[in-house]
């Protein structure tokens, strides 16, 4: 009968030790769930900051783009508009040649 008792011992013993053991790994495995679900949240927080910072750069550059468009756009028109000014002005300039040549050809060289 002591034997029995004893041996119950050593087997209550050890259930303890199996049972604290595996407690031990769980609130282990639960610490390391809780730091990786702090860390998920920290990674999706940065996340959700790049992808904003990323949104507001690429607006910038698209409105950079269309100002670059816009400014190229009116500097086209005003080179058209000065180009047609210069062919003007050349026009004027051989008119005023020729009838300088005429002036001269009558009445002699100023």
């Amino acid at each position: 009968m002591d034997l029995e008792l004893e041996g119950r011992g050593v087997v209550f013993t050890i259930y303890i030790v199996i049972i604290l053991q595996l407690y031990l790994s769980l609130s282990f495995f639960f610490h390391l769930l809780s730091l990786s679900l702090l860390q998920d949240e920290k990674y999706w927080s940065r996340r959700k900051k790049n992808n904003v910072a990323a949104k507001r750069s690429r607006d910038a550059r698209r409105l950079k783009e269309n100002q670059i468009t816009v400014r190229a756009s009116f500097l086209e028109r005003e080179n058209a508009a000065l180009r047609q000014q210069v062919a003007e002005l050349r026009k004027d300039c051989g008119r005023c040649k020729n009838i300088l040549a005429r002036y001269e050809a009558k009445y002699g060289p100023l």
